[in-house]
């Protein structure tokens, strides 16, 4: 996808020949860890769960769920963690992997009631809150 640019002057020294595109991994954070992690390695963590558990997401985080333990996932906002989590879902279907339920984060109600679980399990209310984590 690289385009040749001849006719583009910077300066009267310099020229851009060519522009080559690039992707750099976005890094998720793990807040067991605290570290940025990559999208394989926060992976190699899901694919580890053989019960039935849960993922889901709460404002800028997605939440893996095993029993009464749960791992908490970082993304810069809102969308990428929405994002994230149908990642996750079309990876795990397309591996044949059954044994997880997918919740979004729909309602007020059910935030509420998220914030009061969670809570209880040693997350901080306002780090809960946070939508966004530039």
């Amino acid at each position: 996808m690289g385009r040749n640019i001849e006719a583009l002057m910077v300066d009267d020294k310099f020229r851009i020949k060519e522009l080559i595109p690039y992707w750099e991994e976005e890094k998720i954070y793990d807040f067991e860890t605290k570290k940025r992690i990559r999208y394989h390695e926060m992976m190699e963590i899901i694919l580890k769960v053989d019960e039935i558990a849960q993922i889901f997401t709460l404002n800028n985080k997605m939440f893996l769920q095993v029993e009464d333990q749960v791992r908490m996932f970082g993304n810069k906002n809102i969308n990428d963690a929405n994002r994230l989590f149908e990642i996750v879902k079309d990876d795990l279907r397309k591996r044949g992997i059954g044994n997880f339920i997918f919740v979004k984060d729909v309602s007020r109600h059910q935030r509420t009631q998220l914030y009061d679980i969670l809570e209880g399990m040693g997350y901080k209310r306002t780090e809960l809150f946070r939508h966004y984590s530039y």
